[in-house]
């Protein structure tokens, strides 16, 4: 458009003759009339435009882009500090010497450089208006680009750069505004490291806004750095996020910006992973683990987690299975909280007295379980003990009521080391302690001893293949005699009084002989 325009201006300097010294043509314009010059030359007319010095050359001087030597009069001279690429309005016309052309200035306006001219335009500009800037630096990058003017290139860059934070300061607090201000930085090719700040901004605000939080993780997690919990935070970092996260950014290079990345990505995560926690912290065991595995550096948020599980749990002892009473101890366990684990287990066992109760077989027994499962898993002697004693009472209910039962029950006291005799319960060791021609262990090793009844060896061995019977008056005795499965049988003597009726028939003596074996 404005190339229209310098054409246009041209033109019309073409058609209307001599300039007007208040008209004033542009480099780029006069550049466009270059296969006009020696025309102009021919017919005299005069020119003005403005351009930039580019040095002096005795009485003569330079205009950048036109390779032209412009001629003094005697009347006109340079200021003794002119400056490269001050401007200077210049009046007059070309003239031809041979095939060299040359301007004959007949009036010359010096003027400030194109750095000036926009630095004092800007400071006029009002300081709520970035966008007026935005057009200013529009406006002298045609002129930048055109004479490849670094100087000028910068300065520009510099109003693009305040422009954009101006529109981001106004923006602050707004994401979508945030984005938008994004769209112009990416329009005025504004650096990389300014956009990921706006960009790390935009998410801060999302997540203060309480943005969707599984859309704002996919964008953190784009970001270098969110995947490190390796990397030590710096106090100043630590304290300053989030309150100050911002300026930390702005200020901070490629460590410090993936460490915020981190922080943003940890607290965003940890507000996620906290509201999965149910009001009764009945899953805190779960998300404490879910805490170690993706936020390992967040420790007290762990055991945060498990201490709410704990209080839960404490809650509930009388309804925990036998696995949660594990997981119970071994969280309390883990979290130093040992020394009262006896009090926990005492009462966990006394609501299972209470929910099962003593009164009933069924009952009795799986209490019993309760105090040797206790046992198993936490070694004391006293929960063995207890068990052992509610499967004695079990025992001998079971006797009465359930023959069978009774039977299973002694197995599994036999199992702890426990056995029946005399109506009374012997551990192993108290067993070995007695006699070995005691009525009753004989009777359990299926051996017949003196003492026994005639009753208690049919127990033990069976009817006898033979009996004898012999006596006087006062004693009767008869021999038992029982076939070996070898060549050796047994034979029993046993001893009766007569002087008493009540006198059981009892073993006298116990003898082996050799059967005689049949051809």
């Amino acid at each position: 458009m404005r190339g229209r325009i310098y054409l246009l201006t041209a033109m019309m300097v073409l058609l209307m003759g001599p300039v007007a010294i208040g008209q004033s043509m542009t480099i780029p314009e006069v550049l466009k009339l270059k296969p006009q010059w020696k025309k102009l030359a021919d017919e005299g007319r005069r020119l003005n435009f403005e351009g930039r010095f580019h040095g002096r050359i005795g009485d003569s001087f330079r205009v950048e882009k036109l390779d032209v030597e412009f001629r003094l009069p005697g009347s006109i001279r340079l200021p003794d500090r002119m400056r490269d690429r001050q401007r200077i309005d210049i009046t007059g016309k070309f003239a031809v010497n041979g095939q060299r052309m040359t301007f004959i200035v007949s009036e010359l306006t010096i003027r400030e450089t194109d750095l000036e001219r926009l630095a004092k335009r800007t400071e006029a500009l009002p300081k709520d208006q970035p966008d007026g800037l935005l057009e200013l630096a529009q406006e002298y990058a045609e002129i930048a680009s055109f004479y490849d003017d670094d100087s000028l290139s910068s300065a520009i860059e510099d109003i693009r750069l305040n422009a954009v934070r101006m529109l981001r300061k106004m923006a602050s607090g707004d994401a979508l505004r945030l984005a938008q201000v994004v769209g112009v930085a990416k329009s005025q090719k504004i650096n990389g490291s300014f956009l990921q700040a706006i960009g790390y901004e935009i998410l801060l605000t999302e997540w203060k806004a309480r943005t969707e939080q599984s859309d704002l993780l996919k964008s953190i997690q784009q970001l270098n750095g969110w995947n490190k919990p390796e990397m030590e935070v710096p106090d100043r970092l630590k304290q300053g996020f989030p309150k100050e996260a911002v300026t930390l950014y702005n200020e901070g290079a490629g460590r410090d910006r993936e460490i915020l990345h981190r922080l943003l990505y940890r607290a965003v995560r940890a507000e996620q992973i906290q509201a999965m926690l149910m009001p009764d912290g009945s899953n805190g065991l779960q998300l404490a683990a879910l805490m170690r595995d993706e936020l390992p550096e967040d420790v007290a948020s762990a055991a945060s987690f498990e201490q709410r599980e704990v209080e839960y749990r404490l809650g509930r002892v009388a309804e925990l299975s036998r696995r949660e009473m594990q997981q119970l101890i071994e969280l309390l366990d883990g979290l130093k909280r040992s020394e009262g684990r006896e009090a926990i287990i005492a009462d966990w066992l006394a609501a299972q007295e209470k929910r099962f109760g003593k009164s009933e077989l069924a009952g009795v027994l799986r209490v019993s379980d309760e105090y040797l499962f206790v046992f198993e898993q936490w070694k004391d002697p006293a929960h063995q003990q207890k068990g052992i004693d509610l499967l004695k009472s079990a025992w001998a209910i079971a006797s009465v009521e359930s023959p069978g039962d009774a039977i299973q029950i002694a197995e599994r006291l036999n199992g702890l080391g426990w056995e029946h005799l005399n109506d009374k319960w012997l551990t192993t060791q108290q067993m070995e302690t007695l006699p070995k021609d005691d009525i009753q262990i004989a009777i359990r090793d299926g051996r017949v001893v003196k003492g026994m009844t005639a009753q208690q060896v049919v127990q033990t061995l069976g009817q006898p293949a033979r009996v004898s019977r012999f006596g006087s008056s006062k004693v009767i005795r008869e021999l038992w005699t029982f076939d070996g499965t070898g060549s050796v049988g047994l034979v029993v003597r046993l001893r009766k009084s007569l002087l008493s009726r009540a006198d059981p028939l009892v073993v006298e003596d116990v003898s082996r002989t050799s059967a005689l074996v049949s051809p």
